[in-house]
């Protein structure tokens, strides 16, 4: 669990001012979030590490430039988020049937998406491949809170307390934002002849 956002920034306000003690304390409260986030968009273990590397290194080099405006969490997030996504662009990656998330452990884990009967076969296994690919389409195309909000919850699994406190929010936010999120993904798939 994250401490207060209070105390977050506290942290990022000493390392803008070149504590290196400090800066640890944020890397340690946020290595396992960024870790997960570079997976989840490269879904390959080294690119994940260079991502997350790659999302400290700009933290530290910009840690003056964070000024309130969001939690320090939500801050993290979105550097991370867009640093994976410039990894991607730079890269041409490979659609793949699962979701990779590192456990409690800090092992890298392959979450299989479940093969429903009968999709064994090549024309059921490229609709299912079409079909991955599109909610992957999707979630990409959500606003920022709701993409957030998905990916925490249902891609990387916190709890709604986790959430919750990783984004300074009420549990009764978390999951209405969550539900909205979730009728704004089901709405584009539906759209796309996907459900």
């Amino acid at each position: 669990m994250l401490p207060d956002n209070e105390i977050l920034a506290g942290l990022m306000q000493q390392a803008a001012h070149g504590n290196e003690a400090a800066f640890s304390d944020i890397v340690r409260h946020f290595e396992k979030i960024v870790y997960n986030i570079a997976m989840q968009a490269t879904r390959n273990r080294e690119d994940a590490l260079d991502v997350s590397q790659e999302v400290f290194m700009k933290l530290w080099r910009t840690a003056g430039t964070y000024r309130g405006e969001c939690s320090v969490a939500s801050w993290v997030i979105r550097i991370a988020r867009n640093t994976a996504l410039d990894a991607l662009r730079r890269r041409s990656s490979h659609q793949a049937d699962s979701l990779t998330l590192e456990d409690e452990d800090g092992k890298a884990t392959e979450r299989a998406i479940p093969v429903l009967d009968g999709e064994n076969d090549p024309v059921s296994s490229y609709e299912r491949k079409e079909r991955i690919a599109a909610v992957r389409r999707a979630i990409s195309e959500l606003c920022d809170e709701h993409r957030e909000i998905i990916l925490l919850r249902d891609i990387q699994g916190l709890s709604y307390a986790e959430i919750a406190g990783l984004l300074g929010l009420e549990e009764g936010t978390v999951k209405s934002r969550i539900h909205r999120a979730r009728n704004c993904l089901k709405e584009k798939l539906t759209a796309w002849n996907i459900f």
